[in-house]
């Protein structure tokens, strides 16, 4: 039952940066990208975006810390939507996306280098990023580390995380048209 929740949820990461959905991990840590698709697009930020400006192409990024469940726990509340599934160097890898205590995620920030940007090393799909983390009273920036993608959720589970958790899969609404001048009002 992992194996298919596997397929119905998740898809083999193909794509050339980090991405809403990527599941990625350091050591025994896993985390999942919650930021809209539109706002890790590696562009030059315009001008009045100085400080994005200033740091292209270090993009900042949203990401939920993932717990590995017991594969028979995460199974007997598939339907809840609270687990995602994947397959890691094909085991199958029960992750939970909302703390047990709170019911909510726990998000965390990063600045991903090179926005993002993967590479293939030693048969793993890795990119390096800086984690904020807290040091005392204060946020501190970690130092650069090298995270190896795990898998990608699917857009439709992908977006469907970004929506239970507050947030959605982009910013684009709708558009607005001046149709005439003053005199047609």
């Amino acid at each position: 039952m992992s194996f298919l929740n596997a397929f119905l949820s998740t898809e083999r990461f193909a794509k050339s940066r980090i991405t809403t959905g990527t599941v990625f991990a350091k050591d025994s840590e896993y985390w999942m990208v919650a930021t809209p698709a539109c706002d890790l697009t590696s562009r030059v930020p315009k001008t009045r975006e100085a400080w994005m400006k200033s740091m292209h192409p270090v993009r900042t990024f949203i990401a939920i810390r993932l717990t590995e469940v017991k594969v028979r726990l995460a199974l007997s509340a598939a339907t809840e939507g609270k687990h995602a599934f994947i397959l890691r160097d094909e085991e199958p890898l029960s992750l939970a996306v909302f703390d047990s205590t709170t019911s909510s995620p726990d998000t965390e920030m990063f600045f991903a280098i090179d926005a993002g940007k993967v590479a293939s090393t030693d048969g793993r799909t890795v990119f390096k990023a800086v984690q904020v983390g807290q040091a005392g009273a204060a946020p501190t920036l970690f130092a650069a580390l090298e995270y190896t993608v795990v898998g990608q959720l699917r857009s439709n589970y992908a977006s469907r995380v970004l929506q239970v958790t507050g947030a959605h899969l982009s910013r684009i609404g709708i558009d607005f048209f001046n149709l005439g001048g003053k005199e047609d009002a």
